[in-house]
């Protein structure tokens, strides 16, 4: 038997099959018990990217919150998940772009700036997928994200990339390991023609 709680949200139509589910096996584990992606992987076939994305419908749902830890520099590195068997008000860190004013002086798009590799074309989508984070965030990621790439070591499509990355870094599991190098080297002028742009299929960043 489960109980009343469990019922009425099996029956939520708001979240989707996998979601529910997804819900239902976090709150059968014990009050000691921590949440991390790695392990959930484990249990299913869903992958990293899967199970990001149903805790993200699960948080925009308003069943889990994720409350940021920064680290002395401001930078998120880990961060503490709680699941409620009721859904409460939307999570604050899930972005409500249908109110967002892209002219926001204080929003990533005004304040991201890329290095020279990253081609015009694609810098758009970049900012879409951090759109939500705050311009210092923001840029950090952009700047790893970059820094893998200029190193040719992305092994999926760039803009996919990403999106994992900003998954990660808002988890707190991102390790920064191009980040600090590519901000150096982007506040230095590039000579005319210094960059080498690699041949990626840039892919669409989850559209």
């Amino acid at each position: 038997m489960h109980s009343p709680s469990i019922g009425v949200l099996i029956e939520d139509e708001c979240l989707s099959w996998a979601a529910r589910g997804l819900l239902v096996y976090l709150l059968s584990r014990t009050d000691d018990w921590t949440l991390r992606v790695e392990e959930l992987c484990k249990c299913g076939d869903l992958g990293r990217d899967g199970i990001y994305s149903l805790l993200h419908e699960l948080r925009e749902a308003g069943y889990v919150t994720f409350e940021h830890e920064r680290d002395e520099y401001g930078r998120i590195r880990d961060g503490t998940y709680t699941i409620y068997e009721t859904p409460g008000l939307p999570d604050p860190d899930v972005p409500d772009t249908a109110g967002q004013d892209p002219a926001d002086p204080d929003s990533a798009d005004s304040a991201v700036e890329f290095i020279g590799w990253i081609p015009e074309q694609v810098r758009d989508r970049a900012l879409d997928a951090v759109s939500h984070l705050s311009p210092e965030d923001a840029q950090i990621v952009i700047d790893e994200w970059a820094g893998r790439v200029g190193c040719d070591i992305v092994d999926v499509p760039p803009l996919d990339e990403l999106h994992t990355l900003v998954e990660e870094y808002m988890e707190g599991h991102c390790g920064l390991a191009f980040a600090e190098t590519t901000r150096h080297i982007r506040a230095k002028q590039a000579p005319e023609g210094g960059y080498i742009i690699p041949d990626y299929d840039w892919g669409t960043g989850g559209d």
